[in-house]
């Protein structure tokens, strides 16, 4: 039995000094592991409101923005000079949206050029909460969209996207509060359009329906909503191109804006009336602008040529402005002492006729209907004549049991039939031939 023992514990001490021997090795791998695993998740570990300063570097700018109780300001260049805040979130939720692709391990400054990291190359450093991050950005990555990044206080060589990039290649410029308005296009209430030399037009928007006038002609037209609100929306978000007439203090007379070759008035249910002048092209593709007599830099010359375009661009030149699927039910009437008000209306796709009685409809009579009503086209405005007798009507409704649109019918001008929109100023002239279509 002693034997035995003996002959067991062969294999026991076989394992121990195995043991005794791997276990250093084991340590030592697990404290390089330790301090060399992989880091995975976000590349950014600080909360974006705790950061109080950025510092962009690249080989075409610097850029140093500090927070203070109002939000970021530029430290270099425009010193003093507010940053957007927008832009400034914008700014920070890309960079906090990056992750880490790959870790490629401990920083080899002699293998750093290879990889794009050089003194020279382009940088972001953060201050937060008395810390300070820093991201070196290398080259890209040649086989996916990313790039390589040095992380000095980890000393770690990373890869993430390349959005980096173009974070680090921001212009100061980019960061400057560049919307001459602060106004919601929403808030426009009147746009009066003076262009040199040419017509003078007002854009009026009354219980939802926008106007236009023609100051010199004195005539009035409904116009397509959404070409109108447009032309309000492209007021409210024009932006600033280019900062240099401001910072080097040009003046109106020097600029074009004594004599502007085009003049918008804006009035907003919210701020007084802005007065925005433009003045003369310079670089080719910009223009000087000034808004309420303060020069203010330059604009893209696009923003003239829209506004320019001609007044008919913005006619009302379709009746119905809805769309079908929205329609689930309208009323017929005529001035016929024996017309009833007809109502049809959509259930489970199939349309009824109610009149005295309630019946189907004839599916080839309603289908040839709504391609009439949805072809209805403005021939002409009629400017002379009111619309008079209304001699049919015929009311939209939606699900809800909101009033879509209310077209009257009147009679005849010339070779046209006049018809108006009920509550809307406007009066038009339709082709007589798709006016026929509308009987049911």
């Amino acid at each position: 039995m002693a034997e035995k023992a003996i002959a067991m514990s062969k294999p026991t001490k076989l394992l121990l000094t195995i043991f005794i021997t791997l276990l250093p090795i084991y340590v030592i791998s697990y404290i390089y592991i330790a301090n060399n695993r992989d880091i995975t998740g976000k590349l950014l570990r600080v909360k974006t409101n705790t950061i109080t300063a950025i510092k962009i570097t690249n080989p075409t700018n610097n850029i140093i923005l500090s927070k203070n109780e109002k939000g970021f300001v530029f430290s270099q260049p425009f010193a003093g000079i507010a940053a957007d805040d927008d832009v400034i979130k914008k700014y920070f939720t890309l960079l906090s949206k990056l992750t880490v692709k790959r870790d490629l391990g401990a920083y080899d400054e002699n293998a750093a050029q290879t990889f794009g990291i050089t003194p020279a190359s382009a940088r972001i450093e953060l201050q937060s909460s008395g810390k300070k991050t820093v991201f070196i950005v290398g080259k890209r990555n040649p086989v996916d969209p990313q790039n390589y990044i040095y992380v000095p206080e980890m000393r770690k060589l990373l890869l993430s996207e390349n959005i980096i990039e173009m974070l680090c290649n921001t212009r100061p410029e980019d960061f400057r509060k560049r919307g001459l308005f602060t106004f919601d296009s929403g808030d426009v209430k009147a746009i009066e359009i003076q262009l040199l030399g040419a017509r003078n037009l007002t854009f009026a928007k009354e219980a939802g329906d926008w106007y236009v006038r023609d100051v010199k002609a004195g005539r009035e037209y409904l116009c397509d909503s959404a070409d109108a609100q447009a032309l309000a929306e492209r007021a409210a978000k024009l932006l600033i191109n280019d900062f240099a007439p401001l910072d080097k203090h040009i003046q109106l007379n020097n600029s074009g804006l004594k004599a502007p070759h085009a003049s918008l008035l804006i009035a907003t249910s919210s701020s007084p009336v802005h007065r925005l002048d433009i003045g003369n092209t310079y670089k080719d593709n910009l223009q000087y602008v000034a808004l309420d007599g303060e020069v203010r830099g330059g604009i893209s010359s696009q923003f003239l040529l829209q506004i320019s375009t001609p007044t008919s661009a913005y006619f009302r030149t379709t009746l119905a402005d809805f769309l079908p699927a929205r329609l689930i039910s309208f009323t017929s009437s005529s001035n016929s002492a024996s017309e009833v008000i007809v109502t049809y209306d959509k259930q489970r796709g199939k349309w009824y006729r109610t009149a005295k009685k309630r019946r189907p409809f004839e599916d080839d009579k309603i289908d040839s209907f709504m391609n009439a009503i949805f072809s209805l086209k403005v021939g002409t405005f009629i400017f002379n004549e009111p619309l008079g007798t209304v001699e049919k009507e015929f009311s939209f409704y939606d699900r809800t049991g909101r009033l879509l649109m209310c077209l009257q019918i009147g009679g005849r001008y010339g070779d046209y039939i006049k018809a108006q929109l009920k509550g809307k100023r406007s009066v038009f002239g339709i082709e007589k031939g798709l006016v026929d279509k509308l009987d049911l």
